[in-house]
């Protein structure tokens, strides 16, 4: 019974199929990610063009310059909500079909960040302060029980949070849901099946590395940069999977 359940919660293989069932769908996503990249981009180049003569004046321009960087950082963070949202409803749709989307709904995703943001900024500091007040022959060992757990927690918060908002569209209930899954066992199996995918890819990397000495060229870069995505792409599916169960 126990190892019934546990391959039921084995989603990968079903994720992939699904990718691969809806090549229209699959093909929105990977648009909307590019786009998305693109644009943060242009507008992070647009900052520092904007920025930089700023910089280079006397001391009145530095509140106009502060007041400047938080609107622009909101306005980056409503894009990028804007992209999510986007994208969300598509792997929505591989489960749910025909399913109307809201514009409307922006706000309710830029207020979501907003609160996400706010939780990590606390996880944030709680880790650094661990970090900084470890002993110095600790330091090391306090530093690498510290941050792994970090790094997991806001891979794990982002990747559950997002499905769930998508389906509830109450911020509320969706942080109240996102902490439960931090105790179910499928949450941990969709994790380890991702760190299995990437250690897959890692090995044919580190010995391309290895035998190139490090000098790998830019076209091997990029497909394993490829292969990254192509892994971060079915995390979004099957974790969406898991939290529509």
């Amino acid at each position: 019974m126990q190892i019934s359940k546990f391959f039921k919660n084995i989603t990968t293989i079903e994720s992939i199929s699904l990718i691969f069932k809806n090549p229209k769908i699959t093909f929105l996503i990977i648009l909307f990610d590019i786009l998305a990249i693109i644009t943060l981009l242009t507008f992070q180049k647009f900052l520092s063009f904007i920025v930089h003569p700023l910089q280079l004046q006397n001391s009145p321009y530095i509140i106009i310059l502060f007041i400047f960087n938080i609107l622009y950082r909101l306005f980056q963070l409503l894009l990028l909500s804007f992209f999510i949202m986007i994208i969300y409803y598509y792997i929505q749709s591989y489960f749910i079909k025909n399913k109307e989307f809201v514009v409307e709904n922006l706000w309710k995703y830029f207020k979501l960040n907003l609160v996400l943001i706010g939780i990590i900024f606390i996880i944030s500091i709680i880790a650094g302060l661990l970090i900084y007040n470890a002993k110095i022959d600790l330091e090391l060992i306090i530093t690498l029980i510290t941050i792994i757990p970090y790094f997991l927690f806001i891979f794990l918060l982002l990747s559950i949070s997002y499905p769930i908002f998508t389906n509830t569209l109450k911020i509320k209930k969706t942080i109240k849901k996102t902490f439960s899954y931090f105790k179910k066992l499928k949450t941990y199996l969709a994790l380890i099946q991702t760190i299995i995918l990437l250690f897959i890819i890692t090995i044919p990397y580190n010995v391309m590395s290895t035998l190139s000495f490090g000098n790998l060229s830019s076209s091997t870069i990029y497909i394993f940069a490829i292969l990254i995505y192509i892994i971060y792409f079915i995390n979004r599916v099957n974790f969406y999977k898991i939290t529509s169960d």
